[in-house]
């Protein structure tokens, strides 16, 4: 319901700055964040339905995160700081890599945490 949509609004805004050029647009309606937290938040459900299927844990390296957050970080400098000019697509694909890789390892500590730590007696 566009009744829920003010409030949301506000929810949003405290994780992502909301600028009306960077807001994807789809039938007539605009998305609450912008193409990069839009991408994160897609990463991570497309992982999640991905992680469905796949019984076996994925292993992320650091390494992987860590290129994954410089390419993230970068895609923001050049955009809006080099360039000045930002593009959507590039924010979105830098935060579905970001989102997904995200999920996966937030489960996988999760999964160590809760499964695998040793109890004390």
């Amino acid at each position: 319901s566009t009744t829920l949509v003010p409030v949301l609004s506000l929810l949003y805004d405290n994780v992502c700055h909301q600028d009306g050029d960077k807001l994807i647009s789809a039938g007539g309606f605009n998305f609450l964040v912008c193409a990069r937290c839009s991408g994160i938040y897609f990463g991570a459900l497309l992982a999640s339905a991905f992680l469905l299927f796949r019984p076996k844990r994925i292993n992320i390296k650091q390494q992987v995160f860590i290129g994954a957050c410089i390419i993230l970080f970068a895609d923001v400098v050049i955009n809006n700081f080099l360039l000045n000019n930002y593009n959507m697509i590039s924010a979105l694909v830098t935060g579905l890599l970001f989102g997904s890789l995200s999920l996966i390892i937030v489960l996988n500590l999760l999964q160590e945490y809760l499964f695998h730590r040793k109890t004390f007696e």
